[in-house]
């Protein structure tokens, strides 16, 4: 944007009464279409530390119009400045500093190259190139400060947005994440409810401090053996749900069986019974997991340590007795 202001600002002068000759508008005209170019495609591929071919363009840019003589001597100075605020807006501390001795050349070949000389102006760089520097390396110093405490902030939000899904025990998902993923679950998609058996006995006979471990173990047990594109939560209590993403229901069913004789196989205090449902297109989710539900309820009523798919006709004879409980419920005590 500066090397589009410099060069419509300048041309426009060019043409007004009194401006001085071709070789300005030259070098205006350059400026715009070096600004038009970083706008458009350079910007996408002059990128980092190369950028810094801009502004030193840019100095060679105002050498030139100075040793041609169309730069007020004013003004001179105030291009330094504006140059190396740009570079203190997007660089670290300290790539002003490295770039002043090619400032201090910019500015004063001009002169041996038959700049007009007004009274001072050789001198003037030893005022106007620490200024700049300075200026730059304060923009520097504060985008840092402002970048770093953007970082603090987000890590902030990021640990809060976690912990406000996470449940403290498993370090899996909690609740509202699950209800979450149950919202975006997909038709071709696959429920699964996991509940430890006979968990209150462990709790009776060991203490709620063992039920923990156990419960612990079982969530690091899932995240390393669920995919990780899949969803795990811990919907209450002893009760886990697994979202299966793109699987058939004989796909789901073999992945979820596996689940529950990989953890029998590692010697648990409490084995695992398990429901499993497909969403339907049309179907609610909620519909979807009352029919894992039921699915898991057959799996305990049937001798538990087994998986289950969820079948209409069972689902029908639950519905009869009454023996149907909704996510709302919580988790079903066995």
């Amino acid at each position: 944007m500066l090397f589009i202001a410099a060069g419509a600002i300048g041309l426009i002068t060019d043409f007004m009464p009194g401006a001085v000759g071709p070789g300005n508008k030259f070098l205006d005209a350059l400026n715009l279409i070096v600004g038009l170019l970083a706008l458009t495609r350079l910007s996408n591929r002059v990128t980092g530390y190369r950028a810094l071919v801009f502004p030193a363009f840019g100095m060679v840019v105002i050498g030139l119009n100075n040793a041609a003589g169309a730069l007020p001597a004013p003004t001179l100075g105030i291009w330094f400045v504006l140059i190396f605020l740009w570079i203190g807006s997007w660089y670290p501390r300290g790539i002003c500093l490295l770039a002043s001795p090619f400032a201090a050349a910019a500015y004063l070949a001009p002169y041996g190259f038959g700049a007009p000389r007004t009274t001072g102006a050789v001198g003037s760089a030893m005022l106007v190139i620490p200024v700049a520097v300075l200026a730059g390396e304060v923009i520097a110093a504060n985008v840092a400060r402002s970048r770093a405490l953007a970082r603090e902030q987000q890590r902030a939000v990021d640990a809060l947005a976690k912990a406000n899904l996470t449940d403290d025990l498993t370090q899996l998902g909690n609740r509202r994440f699950g209800n979450q993923i149950l919202d975006g679950i997909e038709p071709g998609d696959a429920l699964a409810l996991l509940d430890l058996d006979h968990f209150k006995a462990i709790n009776d006979q060991y203490g709620h401090a063992r039920g923990d471990v156990v419960l612990q173990q079982l969530g690091d047990y899932l995240r390393a053996m669920v995919r990780s594109e899949d969803g795990i939560a811990r919907m209450g209590g002893e009760e886990f749900m697994v979202i299966l993403h793109g699987v058939t229901l004989g796909q789901a069913f073999d992945s979820v069986d596996r689940l529950i004789r990989g953890w029998r196989a590692t010697g648990p205090l409490s084995t695992l019974s398990a429901g499993v449902a497909l969403q339907a297109a049309g179907r609610s989710p909620i519909d979807t997991y009352r029919d894992a539900d039921n699915a898991l309820y057959v799996a305990k009523t049937t001798g538990r340590d087994r998986t289950v798919l969820h079948d209409v006709a069972v689902a029908a004879a639950l519905l009869a007795e009454g023996g149907v409980d909704s996510p709302a419920a919580g988790t079903r005590s066995a």
